[in-house]
């Protein structure tokens, strides 16, 4: 089986949230309609600082892809939204600097913050905020143990009190930050505790996984395809092969109802959009690791797996037959519901889908090449 998603259809879904959902979903301050009940006009007062930073570097990669000087112009204002939550004081006799939320400091808040303002700086070559990212990857690297893990992963400000929390992602999270800006500033500390974080997740947290029960962690994935362009290791290579296998071991195929196609049973059927997803964003990543070290095999079977998972998200954007009986259309059009039969909107829903169909179509664009 060969794709047929064209490019025109998957260019199409990405103009239609850069033009409406983007570019309505945030207020003058920077701060997103982060939770939003289209059938009932209401705006809920939930905020997470770690989704907002990972839908604007989901933001950014479209003004990556189509140049839009009034999109970039609302990412930055998200940028400054998320630097203005963001404090720096001294830890073991050096600047770190965190972003806080609800007196909160979490290891995923500041990874993604990372990632958000390296693909700020690859898009502009703006250096501005590059001290900022150094100390908030300080704060990460003195998060972590002399074995590779992340001990630190939640944190209260005001005490300097550790919660008792531990993130199945956050780690991904941060190995892929201080990849990301060792590719910027060259400082080889980030590089060595990215490796050790990857060393101890595959080593000691998922030593004992195998295909049915390896996490589903799709920021691992993009973390572990970075690193290998520095340390190509086949350890990195098999971790990835083993996450990939079980991800679509779970998909859901061949059903009698064909828009159910393409979702993921994990373990029960879940016809949701972010599922889907961030498995489609990290079956990309790994297609291209796989694609780019020859191994063929693997690579077909895994785009085959992504076209399906990105057939069945197209089927959760809201286009304008969608939106009829919604009052507010403008912060509608464009944007991923929950799921098939859900109609709430969250800033992450469409963070993930935008993500995982702007990687699908540079790999469909570079084949074509």
């Amino acid at each position: 089986m060969s794709p047929i998603i064209s490019k025109e259809s998957l260019i199409e879904a990405i103009v239609f949230t850069k033009n409406f959902y983007f570019k309505n979903i945030l207020n003058k301050k920077g701060k997103y309609t982060y939770l939003y009940l289209p059938d009932k006009n209401e705006k809920l007062k939930q905020y997470n600082i770690l989704r907002h930073a990972g839908t604007t570097y989901s933001m950014l990669e479209i003004c990556e892809l189509i140049p839009d000087e009034e999109l970039l112009k609302i990412a930055e204002s998200a940028i400054n939204f998320f630097i203005d939550k963001v404090e720096t004081f001294d830890l073991n006799g050096k600047p770190v600097s965190a972003v806080i939320e609800k007196d909160t400091m979490k290891l995923g808040g500041n990874a993604l913050g990372i990632i958000m303002l390296a693909k700020y700086v690859q898009i502009t070559e703006k250096l501005d905020h590059l001290i900022l990212m150094q100390r908030m990857a300080r704060w990460i690297c003195q998060a972590q143990d002399k074995n590779g893990n992340f001990i630190i992963q939640k944190q209260k400000f005001s005490t300097k009190e550790f919660y008792d929390f531990t993130s199945d992602y956050y780690p991904g999270e941060a190995i892929l930050s201080l990849v990301r800006l060792y590719e910027i500033d060259g400082n080889k500390d980030w590089l060595n505790s990215a490796e050790l974080a990857a060393d101890y997740l595959i080593k000691a947290r998922d030593k004992d996984k195998d295909i049915d029960t390896i996490l589903h962690d799709h920021w691992l994935l993009y973390g572990l395809n970075e690193l290998y362009k520095f340390h190509p290791k086949k350890l990195y290579l098999n971790q990835v092969r083993l996450i990939t296998q079980s991800i679509i071991k779970s998909q859901i195929v061949n059903h009698e109802n064909p828009g159910f196609n393409g979702a993921y049973r994990i373990p029960h059927m879940r016809l949701e959009s972010t599922p889907t997803a961030c498995r489609s964003e990290g079956l990309c990543v790994a297609y291209r690791l796989f694609h780019e070290s020859g191994y063929d095999d693997e690579a077909k079977k895994i785009i085959i797996a992504i076209d399906q998972g990105i057939r069945f998200q197209l089927q959760t954007q809201l286009r304008p037959e969608s939106v009829v009986t919604y009052k507010n259309k403008m912060i509608c059009l464009g944007a991923f519901k929950h799921g098939l039969t859900k109609s709430t909107l969250r800033i992450d829903f469409t963070q993930h889908n935008i993500s995982s169909i702007i990687a699908y179509y540079k790999i469909m664009q570079h084949a074509h090449d």
